[in-house]
């Protein structure tokens, strides 16, 4: 694409400086710049882009914020390994299958160790089914509007854009949206602070500035949310409310509880070190609990260096603790059900998806008393004090999620059901229902 954010700087820096000895580039579609490769292709269909990346060894992908990208899914099913600018949702599709970059300087280094290790990456590959595609993370909410208001992509007159979900053209969709006198509707997640994205968060905040200011209405995810926004995108002054995530509460419901020692899960994926350093702590303090941990664990782009922390992190804990890996949305709801307790210990969260589920599945949860989290958990859980900090991040400290953790022990039964009744609270139904609301008053 031409499109600035897709990358073109890069790999026309990339072609300059690319060992031609070594490596021959395929270039395909168009480019914000020129590009001198040795085959520079226009855009193409499904089926001729497959022949020719069938043809290739390896993938480069430079667009940024890109939340789920059909071209690298495409690149993986054709079984390339694959260097990854690391932004967006490339680091969840790729996995061990590649190596990540923060700054193009980085690319003719790893090319080469990628080179080297073509075979394990290869075998690395992990291509997601499309419901799972669909159904992971932030795109659960779209999939919920996908029941009422079908996607008309020729033929729309409300355009919603989610910032965490943002595709990279969404600056062409907005205009596109005011030459059909189409509306723009926004839901806003988080934002990109220093403590937690580090230099080059103001680049991150540019294009959810543009697309919250240029919206007909916004939807916060939760009043951190808004807080968060009002101070790095800028306060609003058009049309917005708060209105939290939704969960599906007949697919996520309790279960009865069998006999077992008192059972931790730590949800979501593990791209933050101290998420899972903290739980693991915690567990030490526990020694009768076991302890589920969920997700990818990717803290660190080389998936050969987390496996060399793995054991120290571990150490003397490897029987009370499961790593189950990666799951779908629907393996979700058995997953909570094995649980007693969600540990949730990531600062400043600003809406989870994960603590809406558990909460459904009667999961009472102990949390970092930070970002949106205690706005969805209210009396169905403890909070663990925290800091308001923009500049670095706050995990909660061992002692205090243990303390918390026995605190609700000691009334599993009430607090199990308090976090069933807390979860109906934002239920779908209400969520979709005023979706509808708002978009019949915009297209009025």
């Amino acid at each position: 694409s031409d499109n600035p954010r897709k990358g073109g700087e890069t790999y026309a820096w990339l072609a300059r400086t690319l060992d031609r000895r070594r490596y021959e580039l395929t270039f395909v579609g168009r480019a914000s710049v020129a590009v001198e490769a040795e085959h520079a292709l226009p855009p193409l269909g499904s089926d001729e882009l497959a022949e020719v990346l069938r043809r290739q060894d390896l993938y480069v992908t430079a667009s940024l914020n890109d939340p789920c990208s059909n071209a690298l899914l495409e690149a993986l099913a054709c079984g390339l390994p694959t260097l990854y600018a690391r932004s967006g949702g490339h680091p969840e599709l790729v996995g061990e299958a590649g190596l990540g970059f923060e700054h193009r300087e980085e690319l003719p280094g790893l090319l080469d160790r990628l080179v080297e290790e073509l075979d394990e990456r290869r075998a690395a590959i992990r291509v997601p089914s499309l419901a799972d595609v669909a159904e992971h993370g932030g795109m659960v909410k779209f999939q919920h509007l996908e029941r009422l208001f079908p996607n008309e992509p020729s033929a729309f007159n409300v355009l919603y854009l989610g910032s965490s979900t943002r595709p990279a053209d969404s600056s062409d969709l907005i205009r596109l949206s005011g030459e059909r006198g189409a509306a723009v509707v926004w839901n806003q997640d988080g934002v990109a602070y220093p403590g937690w994205h580090g230099p080059g968060w103001e680049r991150t905040n540019e294009p959810l500035a543009e697309g919250l200011h240029a919206a007909d209405h916004v939807f916060f995810q939760s009043d951190f949310c808004r807080l968060s926004s009002d101070r790095f995108l800028g306060p609003l002054r058009g049309a917005a409310e708060v209105l939290p995530n939704p969960v599906d509460t007949e697919l996520f419901t309790p279960a009865e509880r069998p006999e077992r020692p008192l059972t931790l899960l730590l949800g979501g994926n593990q791209y933050q070190r101290y998420r899972l350093a903290a739980a693991l702590e915690t567990l030490r303090l526990l020694p009768d609990a076991r302890l589920l941990v969920a997700g990818r664990l990717s803290w660190d782009p080389d998936p050969r260096a987390v496996r060399r922390e793995l054991p120290s992190l571990l150490a003397g804990l490897e029987d009370r603790v499961e790593l189950l890996g990666p799951y779908s949305q629907a393996e979700a709801p058995a997953l909570y059900r094995r649980a007693d307790v969600l540990l949730h210990t990531k600062y400043n969260d600003p809406c989870p998806t994960a603590v809406l589920e558990a909460l459904a599945c009667g999961l009472p949860v102990v949390h970092s008393a930070s970002g949106g989290t205690p706005e969805l958990v209210g009396d169905a859980g403890i909070g663990v004090e925290a800091p308001l900090d923009w500049e670095r991040d706050h995990p909660p400290a061992a002692e205090a999620l243990a303390a918390a953790v026995l605190a609700c022990t000691e009334r599993l039964d009430a607090l199990a059901a308090t976090a069933r009744s807390r979860a109906l609270r934002f239920d779908v139904g209400p969520w979709l229902e005023r979706h509808r609301v708002v978009f019949e008053e915009l297209i009025r």
